[in-house]
């Protein structure tokens, strides 16, 4: 129900005044224009409030009921601009159509060598020596693609998760597909090896990952192997052996609002586990770490860990290995130094913050030990920070309707001032 009611007792009274309808409280909402019909409405309905205004496809800002503010900052959009300006959040559950149209993948017959696939409207494709595609409109970026993949079935019994159009299994054999761009046309040539090996396990899937250009997050690993962009995968890989970290960039600026100047009281990067290697809670460490100098995959060797920022402890495993099944959760990376670091932008006003999830424990040890391999949602990761606004220096002060001089003493002709 929308709206508040209030009621009073008068106690130890003989006279009652007529009764009269009850002022109508603040209509609750979720989201309001300006930060202080924000913060009222938050105290008023004891519910969160967004400060409209704050939106962007990243990031906001929301009144909390006990009148703190928070920072949400994402690495994936998060909303998109509506016909009527507003913001609606972003649905990833869809899944993919009969008609193939919502991606373009996969092909699950071994007959297929080429798939093409047209792209309509004023949109063009362009290709870079590493087979990097990337979609331009009217000049601008709008998306990008690592070099193509093709992955098999295989794996998917056990601890380790099935594969589909979406995604790899943790046992599915991986293999580059050639991509060439044609006009109009992307053309997929599919690896005649692994479309051919013995030991392939239908269903096969052939899919250039497209992500929006504005995501701020990439995968790293020790060898060089490549991999899509459907999950934040940490650990070692159980079937490739491949050391794996994820990258993030997180804004510090919401529209109008930026956390430069401001008093942050705590920090926690918050990440959704999709699946883990085992059914025990295993940790993952938090790192600070360079400017991201790749996307969709950094350099290793680029990506150093700085700082130790928090460690967290999680399994998620619905694949059939674990009695019960061990649902997605949460994990929440916090400690005094992210709090710091986070403090540390703020006073010397950096435009983004990047941090880097491991398999280390908080020893910084153990980052190849098989039963910390995590697979996360990009997604459900997100910087959280309450901070305050530092107050600015008060002006046109009064002592009894008289203002104060820049220095000295006001003397007024009273024994009860008005400040």
């Amino acid at each position: 129900m929308l709206g508040a009611f209030v009621s009073v007792a008068l106690i130890g009274t003989l006279l009652a005044a007529p009764a009269r309808p009850a002022d109508a409280g603040p209509a609750c909402v979720s989201v309001a224009d300006g930060e202080a019909r924000a913060v009222t409405m938050a105290a008023a309905c004891r519910r969160a409030v967004v400060v409209a205004g704050s939106r962007t496809e990243l990031t906001q800002v929301v009144a909390q009921p006990d009148g703190r503010m928070r920072f949400e900052s994402a690495v994936v959009p998060q909303r998109a601009r509506t016909r009527d300006g507003g913001w609606a959040d972003v649905d990833l559950r869809l899944a993919c159509g009969a008609d193939g149209r919502l991606r373009p993948a996969a092909a699950a017959d071994p007959a297929v060598r080429t798939t093409r696939l047209t792209v309509g409207g004023g949109v063009d494709l362009s290709q870079r020596r590493d087979g990097t595609l990337r979609a331009t409109a009217g000049g601008t970026s709008v998306a990008e693609a690592a070099p193509a993949l093709m992955w098999d079935s295989r794996g998917a019994t056990g601890p380790k998760t099935r594969s589909s159009a979406a995604t790899t299994g943790d046992g599915a054999k991986v293999a580059p597909v050639r991509a060439e761009v044609a006009g109009k046309n992307l053309l997929l040539r599919a690896d005649p090896k692994l479309l051919d090996a013995k030991d392939r396990v239908f269903p096969i899937f052939i899919d250039p990952d497209w992500s929006v250009f504005k995501n701020k997050w990439a995968y790293a690993t020790n060898n060089g192997a490549s991999n899509d962009l459907s999950s934040a995968r940490v650990g070692l890989n159980p079937d490739s052996g491949a050391l794996y970290r994820s990258c993030f960039a997180f804004p510090t600026t919401a529209n109008g609002v930026f956390l430069g100047g401001k008093h942050i009281q705590s920090a926690r990067v918050e990440m959704k586990l999709d699946h883990s290697w085992g059914c025990s809670p295993t940790p993952a460490s938090l790192y600070w770490t360079s400017v991201i100098n790749a996307v969709p995959k950094a350099s290793w060797s680029a990506m150093g860990l700085a700082t130790h920022l928090g460690e967290a402890w999680g399994s998620a495993n619905e694949a059939g290995g674990c009695n019960p099944p061990r649902p997605d959760m949460y994990m929440n990376f916090q400690s005094a130094n992210l709090t710091a670091l986070i403090q540390q932008g703020a006073n010397d006003r950096w435009g983004d913050v990047t941090v880097a999830v491991t398999a280390r424990d908080s020893g910084h040890g153990g980052e190849s030990i098989q039963a910390r391999w995590k697979r996360f949602f990009p997604n459900e990761t997100k910087l959280i920070v309450d901070y305050d606004s530092v107050p600015t220096p008060p002006t046109a002060l009064q002592v009894a309707g008289v203002a104060c001089p820049e220095t000295g003493v006001l003397s007024v002709g009273t024994l009860t001032p008005t400040l």
